[in-house]
């Protein structure tokens, strides 16, 4: 029912109740109105943000079943002050589907030892799954002209594998 029809049924001779009532039930009905045109806006403000992210599935990983965020996986590495930039990809496995591999540029040149700690580290904000079976350190993290990490180059500079599989 429309608002314009609920005010002629509720309105005087059509009136079959105290006015105060009519009125609160006018109320309830804007009310129930404006939700509802807050929920359409909300799901259309809903799909326009979540539209973008279907075209990102190479930044989620299938190992063993379990998906991994390679952005995760890149936040862990960068939680360490001597991780300048980092990038996650992942390798194909015939058993597991893929393993979790890593490029992080240092702040210096401090070598495996590094590595090491940065592992250390990543182990406190990763599950075992999750952490990188193989970090390399490189001079710089490829990234594309929009400025995002290029996981295909790392892929190629790192393992030399050229094209990596996308769904």
């Amino acid at each position: 029912m429309k608002l314009q029809e609920l005010h002629s049924v509720l309105d005087g001779s059509g009136s079959k109740g105290l006015p105060e009532r009519n009125e609160t039930l006018i109320c309830r009905f804007e009310q129930e109105r404006r939700m509802q045109e807050k929920a359409e806006m909300a799901k259309s403000v809903e799909i326009r943000n979540v539209a973008p992210l279907a075209k990102h599935k190479a930044d989620v990983i299938v190992r063993a079943g379990s998906n991994i965020s390679l952005a995760e996986v890149e936040s862990a590495l960068l939680a360490h002050p001597m991780v300048r930039d980092a990038c996650a990809f992942g390798v194909p496995d015939p058993v597991l589907g893929h393993r979790v591999a890593a490029v992080v540029q240092l702040e210096d040149e401090s070598g495996d030892a590094a590595i090491d700690q940065i592992l250390a580290a990543a182990r406190l904000h990763l599950a075992e799954h999750e952490l990188p079976d193989l970090v390399t350190a490189v001079d710089g993290v490829p990234r594309d002209r929009l400025g995002n990490v290029d996981r295909e180059a790392v892929a190629e500079a790192i393992l030399g594998i050229r094209r990596m599989n996308r769904d």
